[in-house]
């Protein structure tokens, strides 16, 4: 015991991330079933086990779309983080807002940003709810296998899966000792190591998994000199800008995990795990000036002059403030599984609490003076408890089924969001909580009807209760007057908004048909209904409010899919197929409010979405498979009356293809200009459209694909590997009013390998975006004027990994 703890300190102590995922590379790109393994040899596509209806089972056997990748998957398409999983699934889309990260799964996702906004795709590690969505930020480290639910997955994973759901697998450990660990290195003076070790008794195991990572050079500068804003004065006396860190694109991550299972008897397991996540960074968030627009600019004598060029390269800007952010989660989970002779029951507990900071200047120029900067400091603390009582072997062959219950208890909120308004340097702490409390119990039963088909029935009841608390502190400058009025009286707690509540709650069903057409070949139609609980705005009240902006009503999904999953040519290609009709109403979309505006989140009436996904792989040989997967998606709004948008000041949106002056649009009947700061023709106004229908749901590219290709080849006492992965994406909306676009793009990544005789060491050269494709991982749409946070340039690095 002591040569054990003794050679684990020695590898954590130089231990941190990118390789990790390269260290625990099987040659399969999922899991294998050992009965299949058998049957099969080495030969042709291994079977996937999956979760997805809460009990282990064949992906090819679950009559649900799902892209299913192991870690030696997703590190042969060069994914070692959450944020590039959108480039390994079609249909998955990923950024990052202020302090959140915003999955979207075929359309569908919420561009809110605020503590309790959540995401319309719910993301699950080792079956425990992630609530904080900055939380999902984190490096692919011990991981088993991914899968990416499609569709709404309300009946068994419940709240906030509308769009779908992402379900992290991480390893357990057991009796068996395991050893690994890995260096890296990569441009931009980037350095990983990642250790992971465990071992035990056949009745208590543990393990421990530590991933690092620190980026010190920038992908771009921050170009901002002292004086280029002309001079500030604060009472009459000249005043210096703080300085400004001069790289940006720049991370720091770190990342521990550890599981401690104790199983007593063949009938009782406990596992015990905790989590934890520091991030640092600015990288997806950091925006610049987009081309062509031009933003308020520098405030010289007390003149606002436009701002039109950053100046430098793509990854450049030209700020007074630096971009940041950082986060901090614990998670702790307990789940307790016991045979009860006629059932299983799994008790799964769990608590969280996450902390983030960010500084958020939202005018993206170097003027000091207007605009503003945001500084959230957001926090969550999450309690949640389920329940599942699952059959077992002890049930008629004809029948599976589960029930169970889950409770959530979650306070997030602002303490404080900082706001830096840029009049006369005045100064607000807003401060916002929103606590909502959860309940829901839920069913499903599979019927089999023959020997060929099964019929499955769910339902799920969830109720939530929502209570919000509001206030604000206003602090200024002395000698300095403000335009906000009350809410900005320096020192004192004004615009109080009393505790208020409201309940919501909803039915969700799922009704599949599956046929097995031979024993490879299955076909299934279900129809699906998903809910999505609403949420106050903490940020969404204007300055002075009392009272806050009412809470966004809950969305809700009806889906209709059909489908085929099928292994052909004795498992040598595999081809799933899916088709799917969206009715989406009440959701949920980022719009603003007031002068100055807010931004909050608001209920659009009502859209419809249909596609087709389809994931193929053809193993060719023994050492070389190939795959293709794509997403056709055509989304758009049937209804959307009255939609708040933003245009550059003097234009309005495009009507037919053409840019129609603002003074027309507003003169026009059924529209309405919503006042805002007097500025000439420089930044964006908000303008009220009677109605979008028709137009593209935001994030919603109409295609996107990804092809990789994998090839093992025997060499010497080793083995070399070559893999490739190539992502399309054919471009989307950023916001409702299809004004502001992301291009079409395509990104390159690849990986050269040797693993020495007897695999225990491992070498590898590596490279993302190969051709250096620039494009924006976000846009941004604000009262100042467009935006964008560039995504990553090439980079390209070598690892070296060993194991035991």
């Amino acid at each position: 015991m002591k040569k054990f703890t003794a050679t684990a300190a020695i590898l954590l102590a130089g231990a941190s991330p990118s390789a990790f995922a390269q260290a625990s590379s099987t040659p399969d790109a999922a899991i294998a079933e050992p009965a299949a393994e058998k049957e099969s040899s080495s030969s042709g596509i291994q079977e996937i086990i999956v979760t997805a209806q809460r009990r282990e089972e064949r992906l090819q056997d679950v009559p649900v779309s799902i892209t299913a990748l192991s870690g030696s998957a997703l590190d042969s398409r060069g994914v070692d983080q959450t944020l590039e999983l959108g480039s390994a699934v079609p249909g998955l889309l990923i950024s990052i807002s202020s302090i959140s990260v915003q999955p979207y799964i075929r359309g569908i996702g919420n561009a809110g940003f605020g503590p309790g906004n959540d995401p319309s795709v719910a993301t699950y590690v080792d079956d425990v709810y992630q609530s904080a969505p900055m939380g999902l930020l984190f490096s692919l480290n011990n991981i088993e296998r991914i899968e990416v639910l499609k569709g709404p997955q309300g009946t068994l994973f419940g709240r906030n899966a509308t769009g779908g759901l992402i379900n992290v697998i991480t390893s357990v450990p057991t009796s068996k000792t395991e050893i690994r660990a890995g260096v890296g290195y990569a441009n931009f003076d980037t350095f990983s190591a990642n250790a992971y070790v465990a071992g035990g008794s056949d009745i208590v195991a543990g393990d421990l998994a530590v991933t690092y990572s620190k980026q010190s050079d920038g992908w771009g500068r921050n170009l901002f000199q002292e004086g280029q804003q002309g001079v500030v004065l604060v009472n009459g006396v000249p005043t210096p800008n703080p300085p400004v860190r001069r790289d940006v694109g720049v991370m720091e991550q770190l990342g521990l995990s550890s599981k401690l299972v104790f199983t007593p008897t063949d009938r009782t397991s406990v596992i015990l795990s905790g989590r934890y996540i520091y991030t640092n960074s600015d990288q997806g968030l950091y925006r610049r000036q987009l081309p062509g627009a031009v933003l308020t600019g520098p405030r010289i004598g007390g003149v606002v002059q436009p701002f039109t060029s950053t100046g430098g390269g793509f990854y450049d800007i030209n700020s007074d403030v630096d971009w940041f952010y950082r986060v901090n989660q614990y998670q702790a989970s307990l789940k307790v599984e016991q045979e009860l002779g006629f059932a299983t029951v799994k008790s799964i507990s769990s608590f969280l609490r996450a902390t983030s900071e960010q500084s958020v200047p939202s005018d993206a120029n170097p003027n000091p003076t207007d605009s503003g900067v945001s500084v959230p400091r957001a926090a969550w603390r999450t309690w949640t408890q389920e329940i599942q009582l699952l059959s077992n072997d002890s049930s008629p062959d004809w029948l599976q089924w589960i029930v169970g219950g889950f409770y959530l208890n979650q306070r997030a909120g602002y303490a404080p969001t900082r706001l830096f308004t840029g009049q006369y340097f005045q100064v607000q702490d807003r401060f916002g909580y929103q606590t909502n409390e959860s309940l829901s119990a839920f069913g499903q039963a599979t019927f089999s009807l023959g020997e060929a088909t099964k019929l499955t029935v769910g339902g799920r009841y969830t109720s939530d209760r929502l209570e919000t608390e509001q206030w604000f502190v206003g602090r200024l400058a002395p000698g300095n007057t403000s335009a906000l009025g009350a809410s900005a009286t320096n020192g004192v707690i004004t615009n109080v908004i009393p505790p208020t509540h409201t309940r919501q709650s909803s039915p969700t069903w799922r009704i599949s048909l599956d046929h097995k057409f031979t024993p490879d070949i299955m076909g299934y139609v279900s129809v699906n209904k998903g809910y999505k609980a609403g949420s106050y705005n903490l940020l969404g009240n204007p300055p002075g409010a009392t009272t806050p902006t009412p809470a966004v009503d809950p969305e809700t999904l009806l889906a209709f899919e059909g489908g085929v999953k099928s292994d052909l040519f004795d498992r040598r290609v595999r081809l799933n197929i899916s088709g799917y009709y969206y009715d989406y109403k009440d959701l949920q979309i980022q719009a603003s409010i007031g002068s100055p505006p807010v931004s909050y989140l608001a209920n659009a009436a009502a859209a419809r979405v249909y596609g087709l996904d389809f994931d193929t792989a053809w193993a060719v040989t023994d050492h070389l498979t190939l795959s293709y997967s794509g997403s056709l998606i055509n989304a758009k709004f049937k209804k959307y009356d009255n939609a708040v948008i933003a245009v550059p000041n003097g234009y309005s949106t495009i009507v037919n293809g053409n840019q129609v002056l603002l003074t027309t649009l507003a003169t026009a009947p059924g529209n309405v200009l919503i006042p805002g700061p007097a500025r000439p023709n420089y930044g964006n106004i908000n303008v009220i459209l009677p109605d979008l229908s028709g137009y593209h749901l935001p994030r919603a590219p109409k295609f996107t694909s990804t092809a990789t290709i994998d090839w093992r080849i025997p060499l010497g006492d080793g083995e070399a590997t070559a893999s490739a992965s190539w992502y399309h994406n054919s471009g989307f909306a950023w916001e409702a009013a299809n004004r502001v676009r992301e291009d079409k793009y395509d990104t390159v990544s690849a990986q050269l390998g040797y693993s020495f005789a007897g695999d225990h060491l491992r070498m590898s050269l590596w490279v993302k975006n190969l051709f250096e494709k620039k494009y924006y991982s976000f846009k941004y749409i604000t009262t100042s004027g467009d935006v964008g946070s560039p995504a990553a340039p090439r980079t390209f690095g070598v690892a070296l990994d060993w194991k035991m």
